[in-house]
């Protein structure tokens, strides 16, 4: 008898195969990231690189090396399309946007990974 067991191979075999997780919630802890970072976010123009993201999202610049482009076409974007606040607000709030999608896929990561070492779906969810 072996005490370290490895876990069944949930994704060799289609039968076997479990859905991601998803659902209501992972809308909840988005909503309820989204609103505790939104709450949150700075208002006004920051110091030192929020203020140089802030910058260049309001003209389409280039932040210091590496440059970040990805970042800086996405803001640039979010401060056009997004009609709320201050342009440094609107930047920040696309920082809280990001950061509370991290914390749904980081969710839904831990609760895929439970569920292939043999967790249950509600197990799996609550950690």
């Amino acid at each position: 008898m072996t005490l370290l067991r490895p876990p069944p191979s949930v994704y060799s075999d289609p039968a076997k195969r479990r859905p991601l997780p998803g659902g209501i919630w992972l809308a909840g802890i988005w909503i309820a990231a989204l609103l505790l970072y939104g709450a949150t976010t700075a208002r006004g123009v920051q110091p030192a690189d929020s203020g140089e993201f802030q910058l260049v999202a309001a003209g389409w610049g280039i932040a210091h090396p590496p440059g970040y482009p990805l970042y800086t076409v996405a803001s640039a974007l979010w401060v056009r399309l997004v009609p709320l606040g201050s342009v440094p607000f609107r930047a920040n709030l696309l920082s809280a946007v990001l950061a509370a999608t991290t914390l749904c896929l980081c969710a839904a990561a831990v609760a895929t990974w439970a569920r292939a070492l043999g967790a249950g779906p509600r197990r799996a969810r609550s950690g």
